[in-house]
C-alpha cells in the first residue's frame, strides 16, 4: 500500500511539475509576444518620429530657401535703385553742364553783340 501510495504521490508530483512546466512556458510564450508589440509599437513609433522630423526638415528648408529667395530678391531691387539713382545723378550733372555750357556760350555772344553794338555806335 505504501508503494502505490508513493507511486500516486510521484505521479501527482509529475503531473504538478508538469502543469507548472506548461504554465512556466505559457508565461513565456505571452512574455515573448508581449515582446515582439512592444517591438512593433517601437519600430512604428520611430517610423512616425522620424517621418515628422523629415517633414520639419522639409518645411524648415522651404522656409529657409523662401528667406533666402527674399533675401535676394531685396538685394538685387536695392542694386538696381542704386544704379538708377547713380544714372539720375549723372543725368541731372549732365543737364547741369550743358545749362552751364549754354549760359557761357549766351554770355559770350551777349558780349560779343555788346562790343559790336558799342562799335557800330561810335562809328555814327
Amino acid at each position: 500500500m505504501k508503494e502505490i501510495d508513493r507511486k500516486i504521490e510521484e505521479a501527482r508530483k509529475r503531473e504538478e511539475a508538469e502543469k507548472r512546466l506548461q504554465e512556466q512556458r505559457e508565461r513565456e510564450r505571452r512574455l515573448q509576444e508581449q515582446r515582439e508589440r512592444e517591438a512593433e509599437a517601437a519600430r512604428q513609433l520611430e517610423a512616425r518620429v522620424t517621418e515628422a522630423f523629415e517633414a520639419a526638415l522639409v518645411d524648415r528648408a522651404d522656409d529657409l530657401k523662401a528667406e533666402l529667395e527674399r533675401r535676394y530678391q531685396a538685394e538685387i531691387d536695392r542694386r538696381v535703385r542704386q544704379k538708377l539713382d547713380e544714372i539720375e545723378r549723372e543725368y541731372q550733372k549732365k543737364l547741369e553742364e550743358e545749362k552751364r555750357l549754354e549760359v557761357k556760350s549766351l554770355t559770350s555772344f551777349v558780349q560779343l553783340l555788346r562790343t559790336s553794338i558799342t562799335q557800330s555806335t561810335s562809328r555814327i
